[in-house]
């Protein structure tokens, strides 16, 4: 699986690689990804337009019997049967078809085989009423639909190319026009489907450049978005609460005072291990899940120490998790802890209890669940010192963090927060995240 964290040194050499926009020579396709996300908002800002032309072009269909009862009155019936019996159906069905879900998927092919319908059916009556010249102007306004009705301009060109081809073996094999206006009314139809091509072929393209520039924008916009959060996140972590500092080393010489040496020397070995393991996550994007399950142990253990074992805690693996091999983002988990103890239990009264359990979300996500039986959101969110701000301003970059790297790897994550039993006087609270797995 590729790797999508972006570092602040990524953002700044930007400017050195950019991206070269690629697109297809004939479709003017993009590669990938950019292509569906294209595609995806293009159908959104096209539907309703294409929705009122199938309208219009309907209501003109039947609208020009009219000029059928005018020139052509003998050949009415014929007309009609082609006009209200065989076109308008097939074209309201079209736009009826465009409010179900399918056919998001198929309705450039759908416009594509509208087109081609619309133009037979011109031709049809042109070979009814042959010594009727004034169908030429259907079959071309029939052309120019089609540019406009947002079809791609390959899909197009290549629709108005069949029209133009049914209509000169029809008439070349099946009809009485003579081989003169045949060939002058080609010149103007191929002229109408060269010149709407070549507008249609400037108004796709301009249109991709324009959302492929403002997808490179995006792009570092958030690069630079997530190397500020991770720079605030790495402030943060390398601040380390002084009050953890001071009251840890302050519980160790206790023990040493105390002639203690087996529990002071391993209480300082948890607290120089995690010192350096916090280093360590300062200087990388990911960890992997012993890594992080083990500085969490550490940093678990310092704290029941330093609150005198005033709460407990339960770390659980689900099933299937390779924990020295799969690899999550760094300082993702630890800023929920440190919340949970410091905001959780410091006004509780009774034991604590915290629960860490990750699971398998999918092949590439886990889910994590950080649970405590705290005093709750509410009461929380009522302290004013300044532990608590950068501690709620933890959680925030990390929950932001999170949601960008997900986005960057398309990985879809989540993160609530809420109080496990809100009608109790300790309510506790729960932390669920899914989080991208490298």
């Amino acid at each position: 699986m590729r790797n999508d964290y972006i570092d602040y040194q990524s953002v700044h050499d930007a400017p050195e690689m950019v991206e070269k926009m690629s697109l297809h020579p004939f479709t003017l396709s993009f590669s990938g990804e950019r292509e569906r996300k294209y595609f995806e908002g293009f159908f959104e800002n096209s539907i309703s337009q294409v929705r009122v032309i199938i309208i219009l072009a309907t209501c003109l269909y039947g609208i020009f019997y009219i000029l059928d009862l005018i020139l052509v009155p003998g050949q009415k019936t014929a007309f009609m049967i082609i006009r209200f019996g065989i076109i308008i159906p097939f074209m309201l069905s079209v736009f009826l078809f465009s409010y179900y879900r399918l056919y998001k998927s198929i309705w450039q092919m759908v416009s594509f085989f509208t087109i081609i319908i619309g133009g037979i059916g011109i031709i049809l009556m042109l070979l009814i009423a042959p010594n009727n010249y004034t169908y030429f102007g259907g079959i071309m306004l029939v052309l120019m639909t089609g540019f406009f009705a947002k079809l791609r301009f390959y899909l197009s060109t290549i629709a108005g190319l069949i029209i133009i081809s049914i209509f000169n073996i029809l008439a070349i094999y099946f009809s009485d026009i003579l081989p003169k206006y045949i060939i002058n009314n080609n010149f103007f139809l191929i002229s109408a489907n060269l010149i709407g091509m070549l507008a249609a072929y400037n108004i796709e393209y301009y249109a991709r450049r324009d959302y492929f520039q403002n997808d490179i924008l995006n792009q570092r916009k958030e690069a630079v978005e997530t190397a500020n959060i991770i720079l605030e996140q790495k402030a943060l972590l390398s601040m380390m609460n002084p009050h953890f500092i001071f009251n840890t080393l302050g519980s160790i010489q206790s023990f040493m005072l105390q002639e203690k040496p087996t529990e002071s020397a391993y209480y300082l070995s948890q607290f120089s291990r995690l010192i350096r393991q916090n280093l360590q996550a300062i200087k990388t994007g990911r960890i992997s899940i012993e890594e992080e399950i083990s500085t969490i142990k550490d940093y678990l253990e310092l704290e029941r120490l330093r609150f005198q074992k005033k709460f407990d805690y339960e770390i659980f693996l689900g099933e299937g998790i390779e924990k020295d091999e799969m690899m999550i983002p760094s300082m993702i988990l630890q800023p929920i802890v440190e919340n949970a103890i410091l905001h959780g239990f410091s006004f509780l009264d009774g034991k604590g209890m915290i629960f860490i359990g990750l699971e398998k979300h999918s092949e590439n996500a886990l889910k994590v669940i950080i649970r405590d039986n705290g005093v709750g959101i509410d009461k929380t969110s009522k302290q004013n010192s300044q532990t608590g701000k950068d501690l709620h301003l933890g959680i925030d970059l990390t929950f932001s963090r999170l949601g960008i790297i997900g986005r960057n790897m398309n990985i879809p994550t989540q993160a609530e927060i809420y109080e496990v039993n809100p009608l109790s006087p300790n309510p506790g609270t729960e932390v669920r995240m899914i989080v991208p797995l490298t």
